[in-house]
């Protein structure tokens, strides 16, 4: 089996090598971009083309030493962009334009400087790794609900599981720690569905204040994929069902969506190895000790290419590929941000409670949790409403 996923993800990433113009990879010296470099390498005797970036002085986000450790095992023609503060504020109103609707993911921002840069030293096509954590389990946020929601659901009795993750919620949200597990417990509680995706922001009680008409049809949307999932295959264990979740709703509405509209900025194609169907359709039959193993997400695939990537890769947590909007809304950024948010046009529609909006902004600035992605959320529908509808 583990022979078998090497070579179909060898056969994927040659098919995706295909090409009339110059390729390359985006690479952040993670286990999926640099399995895409090895087996690029060996199927190509030109060195490959990889691109990496990072935020300037955030060292917490900085991956380049991990992406030139690959770069220099497979000889490949390395190119780094450094990103700072203000060429983010710079970026903020193409980002608005390019992406056409309210994405919100700000992965987008270094992904569109590592994208230009790649078409400005002339490569066309670019690999990346979308996909893999959805097939493989690389994400903690599938183990955690598997270890803490799931039990939470099939023991706790279902009497007293909606005041259970209420209490869970609101005592998460005052600590300003654990926040999300909080809110997965509360979710569980109110639902039959253990896992309603990961790309969720506003949940629970915070959504309902934030909203005025506290009217949502979210569960809707997650319950109907879940059954088509249990339908489609009733044997499917949890990690399966999870993944076809994902498959059906976070990968293509927001992954795939911001990196197509991101490369196409500028004028390049991004092609997703991991995705290939018959890699998906071995991925999806693998029992799921195949996929999480001894704490660790992805082991198939990292014994697929345990002879050929440097063990520090194949040994490295799930990184990311981050950004400093934690940090910045912190500061001078996230003072101009509330001030977006409440000048907004969007405000005439008196959908949001902006007392609320205030609240996150000041336990955001004083260190009470982290609520980058909530503030994010609500600058980027902000902007996007004044450049699309108001």
């Amino acid at each position: 089996m583990i022979a078998e996923v090497r070579a179909r993800l060898r056969e994927s990433v040659r098919r995706r090598m295909m090409s009339d113009v110059p390729f390359g990879v985006f690479l952040s010296g993670g286990l999926d971009s640099s399995t895409n470099v090895a087996l690029m390498a060996e199927l190509t005797d030109l060195p490959v083309r990889t691109y990496s970036t990072a935020p300037q002085g955030h060292p917490r986000y900085d991956e380049l030493e991990h992406a030139r450790t690959v770069a220099r095992r497979f000889g490949t023609d390395h190119h780094e962009v450094l990103v700072d503060e203000a060429s983010m504020r710079e970026f903020v109103p193409d980002l608005v334009f390019h992406q056409d609707e309210p994405l919100s993911d700000w992965t987008a921002i270094p992904q569109h400087f590592v994208t230009k840069l790649a078409r400005d030293t002339g490569t066309v096509v670019v690999q990346v790794g979308e996909g893999a954590d959805e097939l493989f389990h690389g994400y903690q946020g599938y183990v955690d609900h598997r270890r803490v929601v799931a039990p939470f659901q099939r023991w706790v009795p279902r009497a007293i599981r909606r005041p259970v993750g209420s209490v869970a919620v609101h005592a998460t949200a005052r600590a300003g720690r654990a926040v999300r597990h909080g809110e997965a417990l509360y979710d569980a509680g109110h639902s039959r569905i253990p896992y309603w995706g990961g790309a969720l922001c506003f949940r629970g009680p915070l959504k309902e204040r934030l909203l005025r008409n506290g009217h949502t049809d979210a569960l809707e949307t997650v319950e109907r994929i879940w059954g088509e999932g249990e339908a489609r295959r009733r044997d499917a264990d949890l990690f399966q069902r999870m993944t076809y979740l994902e498959l059906r709703q976070r990968l293509p509405e927001l992954l795939l969506a911001r990196m197509d509209r991101i490369a196409m900025a500028s004028s390049v194609e991004g092609r997703e190895p991991f995705l290939d169907h018959e890699l998906v359709e071995l991925a999806m039959a693998l029992p799921p000790d195949m996929k999480h193993r001894d704490g660790q997400g992805k082991y198939v695939l990292r014994e697929a290419m345990r002879d050929v990537l440097p063990a520090e890769v194949l040994a490295r947590p799930k990184q990311g590929f981050g950004s400093p909007m934690e940090e910045w809304l912190r500061g001078g950024f996230g003072s101009d941000a509330q001030a977006a948010v409440r000048r907004s046009a969007l405000a005439e529609r008196q959908l949001l409670d902006y007392d609320v909006v205030d609240r996150l902004f000041a336990a955001h600035r004083r260190g009470r949790g982290d609520w980058s992605k909530h503030l994010w959320n609500l600058y980027c529908v902000s902007q996007w409403y004044d450049r699309w509808v108001a």
